[in-house]
């Protein structure tokens, strides 16, 4: 069992986003899987390639979730990882009520 670490001495800081890179090769993805991340991304690279496939997405269904996107990223135009965070958390609110603006209604 590993010994806790105090969050005090823990070695990431939120100024230093290098110290949110992950060590050494993570295991091969079984076919059918996607892959994951090449383990030497940076978490603004990370978010970065998330943000891209989102914009991205064809779906017309999903417009809105783009529209909004785009909306928080010019409101945090150098905190994209704050904007994608935003952009979660709204999205999660709203497929968790149900809403869904660009559906008509009945």
């Amino acid at each position: 069992m590993k010994p806790f670490v105090p969050i005090q001495e823990c070695p990431i800081s939120k100024d230093d986003p290098e110290s949110f890179q992950a060590a050494g090769p993570g295991p091969e993805p079984s076919p059918g899987e996607p892959a994951s991340p090449p383990r030497n991304m940076t978490l603004r690279e990370q978010v970065m390639e998330v943000i891209h496939d989102v914009l991205a997405d064809p779906s017309l269904e999903r417009e809105w979730a783009k529209n909004q996107l785009r909306e928080l990223l010019a409101a945090y135009p150098d905190e994209p990882e704050r904007a994608l965070l935003k952009h979660l958390i709204i999205t999660r609110k709203r497929t968790a009520t149900g809403e869904d603006e660009d559906r008509p209604a009945p």
